[in-house]
């Protein structure tokens, strides 16, 4: 058996990690108690934080130590989610953010500005090609905020699932992507040594160096337009291993 002892002004510097989902998962083995030993009962984490604040509180819970280890396996799933997720907004901000020279009142995203002025792409791949980024990076950022404030309440940690479903379109639009991409990358092969469009790459890719705040050198084609076609079979591999993880 486990027994893990917490004071009240370390709860804010675990409340992501084990008692989160201690409370998510064990709430009958959770015993919480005051310096005299006494029990107290809360309603939520934030509740107990807020009310208790003025005890030196203790929290307490016994648990079998291979399912402590379960816990903890879980949470480190969790965090990965949510800091790829993070990683992968950034790449996308970095493409669809609007271009540093655009200073118009309506400016064209950076990636967009790319591929008009490159014209290496056919209309309606470049129109796809900039309205992808744009919305998935506006799209993205809606599903993170969303996981955010799921796991900011230890009492909506077992809800991932519905919200996964909720994005059930923003997710399906990535097959449209993957039918479009070999056209995009071919022609992004077949002129990358031609003049001007090799110099305009090569300056493209060092403001997306930039952008990512990356110490390497990042390229279009290898960093950026590659990685929706992970992201997809990660969410799959993340949930699986959530639902391995998780205490039935």
């Amino acid at each position: 058996m486990l027994i893990i002892t917490l004071e009240l002004n370390r709860i804010h510097e675990v409340i992501g990690e084990e008692i989160s989902a201690l409370i998510d998962v064990l709430p009958s083995e959770l015993q919480f108690v005051n310096s005299l030993g006494e029990p107290l009962e809360f309603t939520s984490m934030n509740d107990f934080v807020n009310d208790m604040l003025q005890f030196k509180v203790f929290i307490c819970a016994q648990i079998p130590e291979e399912r402590f280890k379960l816990i903890r396996l879980r949470q480190n799933v969790i965090d990965e989610i949510i800091s790829t997720e993070q990683d992968y907004i950034t790449r996308l901000q970095a493409l669809a953010s609007p271009a540093d020279n655009d200073t118009s009142q309506h400016p064209m995203s950076l990636i967009g500005q790319f591929f008009q002025t490159t014209h290496v792409l056919d209309d309606n791949t470049e129109v796809f090609l900039v309205g992808f980024f744009e919305t998935i990076y506006k799209e993205h950022t809606k599903f993170l905020n969303e996981l955010t404030f799921a796991l900011s309440d230890a009492k909506f940690l077992s809800c991932l699932g519905p919200i996964f479903n909720k994005y059930y379109n923003l997710f399906s639009q990535y097959r449209h992507y993957v039918s479009n991409y070999p056209k995009i990358s071919t022609a992004i092969t077949l002129n990358k040594t031609k003049f001007p469009f090799s110099l305009q790459l090569e300056q493209l890719d060092k403001q997306l160096t930039v952008r990512v705040g990356a110490s390497t050198p990042q390229t279009l084609d290898g960093s950026f337009l590659s990685i929706p076609f992970q992201r997809i079979p990660r969410y799959l591999l993340f949930l699986q291993r959530l639902y391995e993880c998780t205490p039935s």
